[in-house]
């Protein structure tokens, strides 16, 4: 299982998330709220299965788990991306708004399962206060 989540983490933070947001954002300021635009794209694709950190971590409750404590590394290295898209748009806390942004992430993710893929859409103008507030 530690296997998988380090492949997906590969797969889908790193050589997905990151991707879209980059190839979105005509200017890095903007890479924050790109990431809710390539969730909305993602929430829409037919294969669309829902978070492997975000199940895992609902899945496996004890916190000592060695798989339960790499997911939480994982769920840790997007809300470090997503504080790094925070310090790009030149908010004056930059790992609290990451944080914030990957609460709103999480709870897209997490409402798209349930069939609300408009999800991502109703967050971006969230996060865009979000980073306006910040700023």
């Amino acid at each position: 299982m530690i296997a998988f989540l380090e492949r997906r983490g590969q797969r889908w933070t790193h050589g997905w998330l990151e991707v879209e947001a980059d190839r979105r954002a005509p200017r890095p300021q903007q890479r924050a709220l790109a990431v809710f635009d390539a969730l909305d794209a993602w929430f829409r694709r037919p294969d669309y299965e829902g978070c492997s950190f975000i199940n895992t971590l609902l899945e496996i409750k004890d916190r000592d788990s060695p798989v339960h404590r790499e997911t939480v590394r994982h769920l840790g290295d997007v809300r470090e991306i997503l504080a790094g898209y925070a310090e790009q748009a030149g908010v004056s806390r930059p790992d609290e708004t990451g944080e914030q942004l990957h609460i709103l992430l999480m709870g897209s993710i997490v409402s798209a399962s349930r069939g609300e893929l408009d999800a991502a859409q109703r967050a971006r103008p969230l996060a865009a206060a979000l980073l306006a507030d910040a700023s």
